[in-house]
Order: C-alpha cells, then structure tokens, then sequence
C-alpha cells in the first residue's frame, strides 16, 4: 500500500480516523437483518428436492406450478435471492465503514491505521473461525456421503470437513467450503477492508464526480464478466463495495434529493429495486437463460437494485420505520452472527431429518433452529469479540465505536 493511500482522505495524516462517530443509521441494522434473513431462506430452498434440482438446472421455468412461478420469475423471488442479499451487504458495508471518514469533523484524531485493522481483523476472522469449528463439530455429530437422492447443493458439501479444513479455511480465503459455504464473502469483506484508504481516497478526489465515478464502476460490472467470458468475474465484487463508499461521500446530496421524492416516487424505487435484483429470474420464462450475454452481467443490475434498496433504507421515511421496528431491528442486531451459523445448521438438519420436510414446513422451523442458534453465538462469540476488538483499537468498552460492519451481514457497532 502506498504513503499516498496511508495518508488518506485529508493527506495530512496517515490515520485519518474520524473524529466522532456520525450518528447511527439505525434503519440499516434492520436492513441487515432482512438480508441476512433472506439468505437463510435461500439455502433452505437448495434442500428441498423439488427446488433445490430446479435451481441448478438451465430449463428452470416448465413444470413450476403457478405458485413456484410466482415465486421464482416474478419479484416475489427476492425474498429468497441469497446471492444478491450478498451484494446488499456489500454496498453496506462500503457505506458503513467509509462514513465515519466523509463526514470527519474537527481535528482530534481518534485512532490510527494500525488500530482500524486489528480492530477489524478481530471482527471479521475471530466469530467467523468460530463458526467454522462449530461447523466441523456439526460435520462430525452428523455425517454422510454425496447421493444422487440428495440436491446438488447438499452433495457439494460432502467430504473436506477435517480439521486441516477448518484450519486452512480460517484463512478465510480458501479451504471453508464444504464446512460453510457463506464465508466466501468474507474473502472479499478482507480485502476491502485491507484496501479501504484506496478507496477513500478514490471517493475523496473531486467529490462532485461520483456520479461519473459511480458510472465507471457500473459500465466495468457490465463488461468485465462479458469481455473476459466470465474470468475471474468474482473480483467484480470489489467494484460493489465502491457502490456504498461513493454513497458514503454523497450522504448530504442524497439526502437532499430524498427530501423531493413524494411517496409514489419511493414506491417506483422500491419496486425498481426487487425488478433490478430478481431481473435475471423475470427474463428467463422469455428465453434469457444462464450463459446468455445479459445474464453474465448479472452483478452489474443486481448491485443498482441493492444500491437502490439501501437508498430507501437511509432515506425513505416509510422504509425506515418498518426497519427500525423492534423485531426487526432485534434480527439485525445478530445478522452477522445468524450468517455465520446459517448454513451448517440448515444443512446438517436438513440430513438429520432425510431432507423429508416439506417447504412450506422446512422454512419456519430451520429459520427458528438457526435463529436459536444465532442469538447464543452473538451472546457467546460475536459480542465478546466486539468487546476484545474495542480493546484491540484502544478504544475502551464503553467507548462509542466507529460504525462498521462485520463480514457479509454486518455486525452492530
């Protein structure tokens, strides 16, 4: 990294840590929560015999029933979109974390580089190293072998889940698959986060131009995936994080273009959202199918719908409210925590019971499982380690942190 990037934002420090905290987004914990949510709901739905062999298949749209229709090309899939719940966290965390830094006030310095990181390394690897030997203890209690009765999802699983698994997987940029799958976004979580004085830095040249800036992030989504013919397509992820820091350094503009927006107008953009989020799902019944040019840029209108969504979460006072209920806002407090846990206790339960569940049943009862065991690992892991990772920064425990977000669902700060 270089002296240039260290110096960040304002060049007159190398540790330009935000002088006081910006007051909490609350809504945004709630928004958290629901994505968290949604991909719990997602994973369920890989179990299930019937969907779970549609999803991976390219003819995915004859033979659904009209309710499976609705569900699946309509809208209505976004309650189970778990791949673009993950680019909602994205854009949240490049939001959350860049934040404090755009809206620095006064001169006070309040940490350093060196304290963000350790601070950061602690949030991100501590509760998620944990989730995975929770994971390996699952794989023991609870073992089996791929099977042609068993989805595709469920038989990816198999095998590598030793403990030389867990500990190359702790690295948290390899080797975590077969024990939990979702940690794969926390690749991308550490590398933002070790790289985040670029992107400040970015952000903070000439402000005005975020759009442009905004637009040449976007147009190399769209055609990176497209021109390499999908290589190396996953490290467009980090373009998705810009998303949320540009946001960051346009809050003030944002919020005062929100105030013009009359109720219809929120509506079109909420409604815009789920259309740009599940797109690719509404187009396949017209022949637009997985391989296909416009699939392959994907990421490119899913990560607008999720910019737009967080949008409303800031601004729209309607979409704040609803996030900001105690349910609600209670399911962000351990989002982080619910999706760590998630994905091994769906799938080892869905094992433990022969993946007999129907649906209809299957979802309510593995979303109270995992939620169940969420709240006991926020109580037991992910709080003590927001506790050490205040002490890591020098901040005591009674200090108000620096907003940020841990991992893909975030963590409250």
């Amino acid at each position: 990294m270089t002296e240039a990037a260290l110096r960040g934002v304002h060049g007159a420090d190398p540790a330009p840590a935000p002088v006081t905290a910006p007051r909490r987004i609350t809504s945004l914990d709630g928004l958290r929560g629901l994505a968290a949510l949604t991909v719990v709901v997602y994973h369920i739905t890989l179990t299930d015999p019937v969907i779970g062999q549609r999803l991976y298949q390219v003819d995915q749209v004859s033979g659904t029933g009209w309710f499976g229709y609705l569900m699946t090309f309509t809208p209505l899939h976004v309650v189970w979109a778990g791949s673009q719940a993950v680019l909602v966290f994205f854009v949240l965390s490049g939001f959350v974390l860049a934040l404090p830094f755009a809206r620095r006030r006064g001169t006070r310095k309040e940490g350093t580089w060196p304290a963000f990181y350790r601070s950061r390394m602690v949030r991100l690897y501590l509760p998620s190293i944990v989730s995975l030997v929770l994971a390996f203890l699952l794989a023991q209690a609870i073992r089996y072998h791929a099977d042609p009765g068993l989805t595709p999802w469920i038989n990816e699983h198999a095998g590598n889940d030793g403990p030389a698994d867990v500990a190359v997987g702790s690295s948290l940029m390899t080797g975590f698959g077969s024990l939990n799958g979702s940690l794969w976004s926390l690749r991308w979580e550490v590398l933002f986060s070790l790289t985040l004085p670029l992107f400040l830095a970015v952000a903070a040249w000439r402000v005005r131009l975020s759009w442009l800036k905004a637009g040449l992030v976007l147009l190399a989504c769209v055609l990176w995936p497209i021109v390499t013919g999908g290589l190396y397509d996953h490290a467009t992820y980090m373009l998705i994080f810009a998303f949320g820091v540009l946001m960051a350094y346009e809050h003030d503009r944002l919020g005062v273009l929100a105030e013009r927006i009359s109720g219809l107008g929120w509506s079109v953009i909420v409604s815009a959202a789920c259309v740009l989020l599940t797109l690719q799902w509404i187009l396949m019944p017209f022949g637009v199918l997985p391989g296909s040019t416009f699939e392959r840029a994907w990421m490119s209108y899913n990560t607008v719908g999720a910019v737009l969504l967080v949008f409303a979460g800031i601004f729209c006072p309607q979409v704040r409210r609803l996030l900001e209920r105690k349910p609600i806002h209670a399911l962000g407090l351990v989002s982080f925590s619910l999706y760590l846990v998630q994905e091994p206790v769906v799938l080892r339960f869905s094992l433990a019971t022969d993946a007999g569940l129907p649906l209809w049943l299957a979802i309510p009862v593995e979303l109270a499982l995992a939620l169940a065991v969420a709240f006991v690992f926020y109580r037991v892991v992910e709080r003590p380690a927001h506790r050490l990772a205040r002490r890591a920064s020098g901040r005591t425990a009674s200090a108000r942190p620096v907003p940020e977000t841990s991992g893909a669902a975030g963590a409250a700060a």
